[in-house]
């Protein structure tokens, strides 16, 4: 959602322990989204699709992030690959191979 968003929707950071002292009097709350797409889709900033994110990415310290040139398919495959071994739980073989329906 970051790439999509050019940056306005981020993951929050994943809090195990007490938060920062500057953020302990916030109240917390957590949206959580999933997103998949298609396999042959490029990972890329929406610019086209609204002004709101061509901004942010216009404004951007590095715009260049948010233009991967990498499809979706190739970016799961390397979160595979780097995974911790003892993480793993299906075969390679069914991960490589892996496709969405749509």
């Amino acid at each position: 959602m970051a790439v999509f968003s050019g940056g306005i929707l981020r993951s929050n950071m994943h809090r195990v322990v007490t938060p920062p002292k500057d953020q302990a009097n916030y109240e917390r709350w957590s949206l959580v989204f999933f997103t998949r797409p298609a396999n042959h889709i490029v990972l890329r900033a929406l610019a086209e699709e609204s002004p709101l994110i061509a901004e942010a990415v216009s404004s951007a310290p590095d715009p260049s992030k948010f233009e991967t040139g990498q499809t979706a398919q190739e970016w799961f495959r390397r979160r595979i690959m780097y995974q911790r071994i003892k993480n793993r739980t299906v075969r390679w073989t069914t991960i490589l191979s892996y496709q969405i329906i749509v």
